[in-house]
């Protein structure tokens, strides 16, 4: 099992990972850290050029990505691309990769992994707000972006199966009690299943976790234990007896 030197985390990249790949070099990140990316990251949309401009681009920050399954974009599960994907064992859980990008690992929904001796839970998709935008625009949209009902079932059974003892959360939207009204268009009807179930793992586990982290909404906002990430690079803190350092 491996040991990162540090776990940084950021939001959305949409496959424009020139920006990233500035900051990390700046920050001299090496073989032996890791970056988590809360969705949308962008690998996987055209399964053509775009994708692989993106990797080629990204492959040259010399860390491992670990990515979840954002809404503008497929997951390394769906139709058209999974014959890429390797499932394989990561830190006591299973996540994908393509043999050719070894280091660009992506997490499976609702999967728990042991990363640094500290316990994550991995919960990805979110609703797209932009839906109609999209569609009169021509860009793609993809029908697996969230959840479906025995996806959700099954995330809450592998919670209840943990013991409710989780530490940290990385979803690419937040639960329920924290939707930002600010960023929702005038006039949209959001789609909130997903806030729903994360809202749902939190009333399950309390304030057993020591914190949440998101991307999606495109802001740098924390309240309590839950915080939204977008262009900012965080090294996740260290776990203490009082929870965050």
């Amino acid at each position: 099992m491996p040991i990162y030197s540090h776990i940084y985390l950021t939001g959305d990249t949409h496959g424009d990972f020139r920006e990233l790949c500035r900051t990390l070099t700046d920050m001299r990140v090496t073989a032996d850290d890791l970056v988590i990316i809360l969705g949308d990251a962008g690998l996987n949309i055209d399964n053509g050029e775009h994708d692989l401009a993106a990797r080629r681009l990204l492959n040259t920050v010399p860390c491992t990505f670990f990515c979840i399954h954002g809404n503008h974009e497929r997951r390394p599960t769906s139709p058209g691309i999974r014959w890429r994907y390797r499932p394989f064992i990561w830190c006591s859980g299973i996540a994908y990769m393509e043999p050719e990008y070894p280091r660009f690992i992506f997490a499976k929904d609702g999967e728990h992994y042991r990363i640094n001796n500290r316990e994550f839970l991995v919960i990805g998709g979110a609703h797209s707000i932009d839906r109609r935008i999209r569609a009169a625009r021509g860009l793609p949209w993809f029908r697996d972006e969230q959840l479906n009902r025995r996806e959700q079932k099954a995330v809450l059974q592998s919670v209840r199966d943990h013991q409710l003892q989780e530490d940290i959360i990385l979803a690419h939207t937040c639960p329920y009690r924290f939707r930002p009204f600010t960023k929702v268009p005038p006039g949209c009807e959001p789609d909130w299943s997903m806030e729903v179930l994360l809202q749902k793992v939190l009333d399950m586990i309390e304030d057993r976790y020591t914190a949440f982290w998101c991307g999606h909404w495109h802001l740098e906002q924390t309240s309590g234990k839950v915080h939204f990430l977008f262009h900012s690079v965080i090294e996740l803190p260290p776990k203490t007896a009082s929870g965050l350092a």
